[in-house]
């Protein structure tokens, strides 16, 4: 007996084909047939964690306190097994430089001044011949 789908030979009496494994004596499948696949549920999306995108923003305008927060922002992703992690990374690098160049900002702002200033006193701490001479111009 011939396989009605694939042509093979197969013995007489055979319930399914040797071959293609179809059951003999059955409607062939339609010459354009398709398999069905069903579409399985997919598990929620990870939420992520919103004090991750603030702590960024944060970082870029006020760096010390971006750098708290994305702190705090990947000590909760890991425990709460949250997406944004990588966003609280980049807040404690962005707010990392950005505070680092803000501190030696605000020294040079502070050193300089005394550096140019610190020569016109003498050891006693008063204005010596130096600062004088600067103010009479």
């Amino acid at each position: 007996m011939n396989c009605q789908r694939c042509g093979a030979q197969n013995e007489e009496g055979s319930q399914f084909c040797k071959t293609c494994g179809i059951a003999l004596g059955a409607a062939p499948y339609p010459p354009n047939y398709a398999p069905v696949y069903y579409a399985y549920p997919q598990p929620p999306a990870k939420q992520t964690n919103s004090l991750a995108l603030i702590g960024l923003l944060l970082a870029v305008f006020v760096p010390f306190a971006g750098l708290v927060v994305s702190v705090i922002a990947r000590k909760q992703c890991i425990e709460r097994g949250e997406d944004g992690e990588r966003l609280a990374k980049a807040g404690i690098i962005v707010g990392a430089i950005y505070s680092g160049v803000a501190f030696l900002a605000i020294l040079a702002a502070v050193l300089i001044p005394l550096l140019i200033v610190s020569p016109l006193f003498n050891e006693a701490g008063v204005f010596g011949p130096m600062a004088m001479m600067v103010m009479m111009g």
